[in-house]
């Protein structure tokens, strides 16, 4: 039922977009018939999902495509034309930027006085992603509880917000090059501090998603149609091959000789990592109401409370589905025959599974369509920055959704804040509708 669903949304989405726009609802329908039909082929030893997750994952994607679609019967979108007629301009804040950046840089550069040599002695990112993955080893060993909290509630929240915000500047800003090459170096350092590729994806894919959605794409377009044949060619395989290279490479340095079997896990585990961890929640019997699929602003709150104050430990109701929410990143799980482990990847199915059950999936889903296509509205009609950055940190999460609920994680939680937090508004009066 889930492959007939993503298939008949993916049509819809085809008729409805403008033809040049990256389409969110393509993209999420898309990416979750691929989950399904490689989930449904089982390859690699991979062991096969209950039909319940299944139909979770159908009932799910039902849900997002209805909220998404249906949003301007539902809410009166055409007020967003009429009201941003006369709307505020919002400006980066460059100087608390470029003194964040260096913050940042600070945090890297202790990280790497510990990694670099390892690299530079041969090991790879797998090497450098283990360590980062183990409390116990030597990354975490000098760490103060002041550093750890900076670390959670700023340092990795601000660098998920910067990345929607340096692809906002690079295409409709002013394209300040201080602070778009100290986000590259920022996102590199990262790379070689925790063995991640994270940010550098973040950045392609939001750098791509403010290129179509401002409609930079068409004059590239034209002047590319104004070249012959030769230049055109050379330009595609240059760009487009550096690109395959430096992703490639970085992937082949994690996964080592079995990339391809990494790759197709990554992509099909996700229905029965869903079934494993619903049935984790069946056992345990609690609900989470709101807590779990929320839990980057919970953890954060009550994280922020409890230190503030002193106290010793959390409220028992959220300390136990914040344990359990958590626990989808730290356990690790069999997926095949192979012994092949993982974590994480549970899907945004599962977070409001725990909060309500099906209810629960219904209701989130279905609001979660809603609340894209407002702000997808808001950054189409009025180009405006900060609704620009936020529809790009959206899009990640929709791309990202095969490994979790966007806001369940501090870091996608609390960059949203943060954008909304580095603009400063200026008033303009538009005379014309957009």
């Amino acid at each position: 039922m889930g492959i007939f669903i993503c298939i008949f949304f993916i049509f819809i989405s085809q008729i409805k977009q403008k033809g040049h726009r990256l389409n969110i609802l393509f993209v999420f329908n898309l990416l979750w018939l691929i989950i399904i039909f490689f989930s449904k082929i089982r390859l690699y030893g991979l062991y096969a999902a209950s039909g319940k997750a299944y139909n979770l994952i159908a009932i799910g994607v039902l849900c997002f495509d209805i909220g998404y679609c249906c949003c301007n019967k539902i809410i009166k979108c055409n007020s967003i034309e009429k009201k941003d007629c006369l709307y505020s301009k919002n400006i980066l804040r460059y100087h608390i930027l470029y003194f964040l950046c260096v913050v940042v840089f600070i945090f890297y550069l202790k990280d790497l006085a510990i990694t670099l040599p390892k690299i530079l002695s041969g090991q790879g990112l797998e090497v450098i992603r283990q360590l980062a993955q183990n409390s116990e080893s030597e990354l975490y060993s000098n760490r103060s509880g002041i550093e750890d909290a900076l670390r959670t509630l700023f340092v990795n929240p601000y660098m998920v917000a910067l990345q929607s915000i340096v692809a906002v500047d690079f295409w409709i800003g002013k394209r300040d090059k201080l602070l778009f090459f100290g986000d590259v170096l920022l996102c590199v350092m990262n790379m070689f501090s925790d063995g991640s590729r994270t940010y550098l994806l973040y950045l392609a894919i939001q750098m791509a998603v403010i290129y179509f959605l401002s409609g930079k794409h068409l004059d590239v377009i034209n002047n590319i149609k104004m070249m012959n044949k030769t230049k055109r060619r050379i330009i595609f395989f240059t760009v487009g091959g550096l690109g395959a290279l430096i992703l490639v490479l970085a992937t082949i340095s994690r996964s080592g000789q079995n990339v391809i079997r990494y790759l197709y896990y990554y992509y099909s585990m996700e229905p029965y990592m869903l079934d494993l961890w619903m049935s984790e929640v069946d056992k345990l019997g609690n609900y989470g109401f709101g807590l779990s699929s929320f839990c980057g602003y919970t953890f954060s709150i009550i994280y922020f409370v409890t230190n503030l104050f002193g106290l010793s430990s959390y409220p028992e109701f959220a300390y136990d589905v914040v344990l359990m929410t958590t626990s989808t990143d730290q356990t690790w799980k069999i997926i095949s025959s192979m012994g092949s482990p993982a974590n994480a990847y549970v899907s945004l199915f599962w977070f409001p599974y725990y909060d309500g059950r099906i209810i629960g999936v219904i209701i989130l889903m279905f609001l979660y369509g809603i609340f894209i296509k407002q702000i997808y509205l808001r950054a189409y009609k009025t180009m405006n920055g900060k609704y620009l950055a936020l529809y790009a940190l959206l899009f990640v999460g929709v791309f990202m959704s095969y490994v979790r609920f966007q806001f369940s994680q501090v870091a996608q939680a609390l960059a949203f804040i943060y954008i909304i937090l580095l603009f400063h508004k200026e008033r303009m009066n538009i005379d014309n509708k957009l």
